[in-house]
């Protein structure tokens, strides 16, 4: 399976996870990239609504305590980001996966 995402500004340019990468440039010559995102395992990414002008950054969150540590971090002396964390219906995401599943 191969992950591309088209760029939401500039046309023709897409991004590619590096397992999509090393198997493109397994099928041809090797990809020049044009621009390198380094991640520190944190789990960032951005979607648009079908029709719409503005991004949205989305951060996956693997437990209650991670977000508060991140949004009291992020947006001090917000009371409405804390209280949003603080009010996660569940300790760890794994827990709402099996909740959900149910």
């Amino acid at each position: 399976m191969v992950e591309a995402w088209l760029d939401a500004f500039e046309p023709g340019t897409v991004w590619v996870t590096d397992a999509t990468k090393q198997l493109l440039d397994g099928a041809g010559p090797p990809l020049a990239p044009s621009a390198v995102v380094e991640s520190a395992g944190i789990p960032i990414f951005y979607l648009m609504k079908m029709g719409g002008s503005a991004n949205h950054a989305w951060r996956l969150f693997r437990t209650r305590d991670e977000a508060v540590e991140f949004m009291a971090r992020q947006f001090p002396g917000d009371a409405k980001a804390r209280a949003w964390a603080d009010a996660l219906p569940v300790a760890r995401y794994s827990d709402l996966l099996s909740r959900e599943s149910k």
